[in-house]
């Protein structure tokens, strides 16, 4: 079993594995690993900012060196930037001062403040990736010839997610990393050519993503300090209505299949995927702060997926 050498996130979560638990793994560190307990097994990437932070944590050298720790997305913050094998593309974090808001908040996170200040680094990476992903779909749905409302809505959806990373930037830059995203290699994202893939994709990043994004955040609001729940109050309802949106383009895109039959049966598969269940690995809970514990996180993923994505597929796929 992986050694949980570090508290990792929801929505980059590192793995942190070592030589002696995993026999796959040598020395140096594999770029890319295999994670099986993803919501869909997928391809991790070697994460050297987390690695160099857990190796810092042991006294034994030697052993330090034997830490490798992998991230990789699970669409738990915004809309996630999908390759065709189900990573989640991300910008690093760098050091920058432009791609955050001044919240002039007060919280003040004591010894964990750097903990607090990398998870919301992470989210607003994610944040970040959702606009590429609402751009990819708004040009995917002007390649399909889709009514200027879905695809203004798309756009609208892009902007929201600017906002949204610039408010995880700046609760980051609160706790002391004064860091924004790094540019984004878009070369190996390939386009949403066809109708069925731009379904897919909208089902998994928008109906499922956004669903539980917003679960996510409206949770945090309701458990967080006070003067952080307008801010995540506001994630909440933009990432709501991008779920509702993402439902409208998924009916839409689904009505213009060429093979219903079909794209139903992808759906159900991808729906029944996404709704596996799977271990909650063990990210701290700093509830004050907007951050949400593993477990916690886990359960309102699957009471969104029971209680709306499911219904919504199934309405969907009655209309076939």
């Amino acid at each position: 079993m992986p050694t949980q050498a570090a508290k990792e996130t929801r929505s980059r979560e590192p793995e942190c594995r070592t030589f002696e638990d995993c026999p796959e793994l040598a020395a140096p560190c594999p770029s890319s690993l295999t994670i099986a307990s993803a919501a869909v097994p997928t391809e991790a990437r070697f994460d050297e900012r987390r690695t160099s932070e857990v190796r810092g944590r042991f006294d034994n050298e030697a052993r330090s060196r034997q830490v490798c720790c992998y991230s990789w997305s699970e669409g738990c913050h915004g809309r996630p930037l999908l390759l065709q094998d189900g990573t989640a593309l991300q910008a690093a974090d760098v050091e920058r001062s432009d791609w955050h808001w001044e919240l002039e908040l007060t919280l003040d996170a004591g010894e964990h403040a750097g903990e607090v200040a990398s998870r919301w680094l992470d989210i607003g990476r994610a944040e970040h990736a959702s606009i590429a992903s609402f751009l990819r779909t708004s040009l995917g749905l002007l390649a399909q010839g889709a009514p200027s409302e879905l695809v203004q809505a798309q756009l609208r959806g892009a902007e929201d997610e600017v906002r949204h990373a610039c408010i995880a930037f700046g609760i980051a830059r609160h706790f002391g990393a004064a860091r924004g995203p790094g540019p984004l290699d878009l070369a190996s994202l390939p386009p949403l050519a066809t109708t069925d893939e731009l379904a897919l994709d909208t089902l998994v990043g928008g109906c499922v993503g956004e669903t539980v994004a917003a679960a996510l955040a409206l949770e945090s609001a309701a458990r967080g300090a006070a003067e952080l729940a307008p801010w995540l109050e506001r994630i909440a309802d933009d990432e709501g209505h991008h779920a509702a949106l993402a439902w409208r383009t998924l009916g839409w895109l689904f009505d213009r299949s060429h093979d219903r039959d079909k794209l139903a049966e992808a759906i159900r598969r991808a729906t029944a995927r996404v709704g596996e269940n799977r271990p909650a690995r063990g990210a701290s809970s700093y509830e004050a702060f907007g951050l949400l514990d593993a477990s916690t996180s886990a359960e309102i993923r699957r009471a969104a997926l029971a209680a709306i994505v499911s219904p919504c597929a199934e309405a969907l796929l009655s209309r076939s």
